[in-house]
């Protein structure tokens, strides 16, 4: 899916970064940074819990690392 996204968007993407991976049974924690071609970054984490929960973050700053979006 990651792989998608990133060749839906490539206009804007111009890198992702898996910085962690961890899957134990139905649960996972992922974290990834995507820099854009702007030179901003969106960090996203995303971890789907044993329960059937889920709890997720986007964090977007620009180039110079000021928050954008949250």
């Amino acid at each position: 899916m990651l792989l998608e996204l990133a060749r839906q968007y490539a206009d804007i993407i111009q890198a992702i970064e898996v910085e962690r991976f961890r899957s134990v049974g139905a649960s996972y924690e992922f974290r990834a940074l995507i820099t854009l071609h702007d030179g901003s970054q969106l960090f996203v984490k995303d971890y789907l819990f044993v329960d059937g929960t889920r709890k997720y973050a986007y964090h977007w700053q620009d180039r110079e690392g000021r928050l954008r979006c949250r």
